[in-house]
């Protein structure tokens, strides 16, 4: 969500959102055990939509056709306890690829917890 990370080849800032705002956090993020953990910097600013059914993010990265393997990370660091506060559906050129994901639940109730979706 926030700036740019090293290494722009894997990591984009959010010059790539399209609806949506941004945020971020200092507190340090707990990466172990997520598969090719991005940087901390990545967990520590967000993209966010407004609260409430029906509220959007939308992202809209330039790429040419292909097929591509797609990994989100997430850190929740706003819900401290109870998972389904805070559910979202994550939809790849509008098919949904994965309903009520919710990164509290994902991990393990934690906050400041590294998750990610492979879609």
């Amino acid at each position: 969500g926030g700036g740019a990370v090293a290494n722009p080849g894997l990591w984009s800032a959010s010059q790539f959102v399209t609806v949506g705002g941004t945020s971020s956090f200092a507190t340090a993020v707990d990466r172990t055990g997520v598969p090719d953990a991005a940087p901390e910097a990545v967990y520590q600013s967000y993209v966010f939509a407004s609260n409430g059914v029906g509220q959007r993010l939308s992202v809209d990265v330039p790429v040419t056709d292909g097929t591509y393997f797609v990994r989100l990370h997430f850190a929740e660091a706003n819900i401290t306890s109870g998972g389904g506060q805070r559910r979202f559906d994550i939809l790849l050129q509008d098919v949904v690829r994965q309903a009520n994901f919710d990164v509290f639940a994902r991990g393990g109730n934690a906050r400041f917890k590294a998750v990610t979706s492979d879609l």
